[in-house]
């Protein structure tokens, strides 16, 4: 138990410290998402988590695998029970095997079956994917930002050409003025910038696509293994 007398800022970092590193990396993206900052080493550290888990669990999969198959090699090896009493008829008589046994056969084998069920390879794809989605993300945010920069430099050489046609509209005769070739290139440039714009909200886009698939794995893997 902390003293009163700390600070909550404190306190929390103190109780987040003493969490797992898994909960601790979760709790650190989580706030980041609700601050609107994105710290891409958190999220590729925690999707890497993801995987080591899923493997993990496969092997554990194999293990008990292995177990149950040991178990049924024994209940094989044990003799089906016969009657020993003189057989009058081998017609009436029937032979007597033991139900117990039967039912423990049937019981493995089902368990089996499910244990054999292979974890998706799709799952692995989803979660490579989403790493190097997330690694690309960086470069889309700087790009992004250099875009927007050039907008801006856009925007006030614009508004810089506005601001000399009035100050040369009251001169007769004026000596400055735009060239056709600085008309052109201005809009060339302004259709470069919203072609770029439009691949980014595409790319973007893609990558909201891709986060709701992979929540989506995550739910239905949940689902099968509840």
């Amino acid at each position: 138990m902390l003293p009163e007398t700390i600070p909550t800022e404190d306190k929390l970092k103190a109780t987040i410290s003493a969490l797992p590193e898994t909960v601790v990396k979760h709790t650190q993206a989580a706030i980041g998402e609700k601050e609107g900052k994105i710290d891409n080493k958190v999220r590729v550290e925690i999707l890497r988590e993801e995987e080591k888990k899923i493997r993990e669990e496969r092997e554990e999969r194999r293990e008990e695998k292995k177990k149950l198959e040991k178990v049924k090699e024994k209940v094989k090896d044990k003799e089906i029970l016969v009657d020993k009493a003189p057989i009058l008829s081998t017609s009436t008589t029937p032979i007597l095997e033991d139900t117990a046994l039967k039912i423990s056969t049937e019981k493995l084998e089902k368990v089996e079956e499910k244990l054999e069920e292979p974890l998706q390879s799709k799952d692995f794809k989803i979660i490579e994917n989403a790493i190097d989605s997330v690694s690309k993300e960086k470069k889309l945010i700087v790009e992004n930002k250099e875009i927007q920069e050039l907008k801006k430099e856009v925007e006030d050489y614009k508004e810089d050409i506005e601001d000399l046609e009035k100050t040369l509209a009251s001169e007769p005769t004026p000596e400055i003025k735009e060239t056709k070739a600085a008309k052109r290139l201005f809009k060339s440039v302004n259709k470069m910038i919203n072609k770029l714009d439009k691949v980014l909200v595409d790319m973007e886009e893609k990558e909201k696509q891709l986060k709701k698939d992979l929540e989506v794995e995550a739910t239905d893997k949940k689902k099968k293994n509840c």
